[in-house]
């Protein structure tokens, strides 16, 4: 999970902040409580939806302009 977080740019919570996020184990590894799992799970989708809604854009552009060039083409070969 921290990997996919990274490779989308979201950030992830500090070790250091104490607001639950994290737990050390007694050897000295830190991981995520339910916590920061739900939180980073929260962002993953928020970042992820939002890389949608941008190509989503994009994508309706480009095709309204292949539409108007196609009736341009079929309006001209008359």
């Amino acid at each position: 999970m921290i990997a996919k977080a990274r490779r989308l740019y979201v950030p992830i919570p500090p070790e250091s902040d104490k607001d639950g996020f994290w737990e050390e184990e007694d050897d000295g590894n830190w991981f995520l409580t339910e916590k920061g799992v739900s939180h980073l799970r929260k962002e993953i989708r928020a970042e992820k939806k939002a890389n949608l809604e941008s190509w989503k854009t994009w994508i309706a552009i480009i095709s309204g302009i292949i539409v108007a060039i196609g009736g341009l083409v079929a309006y001209f070969s008359k």
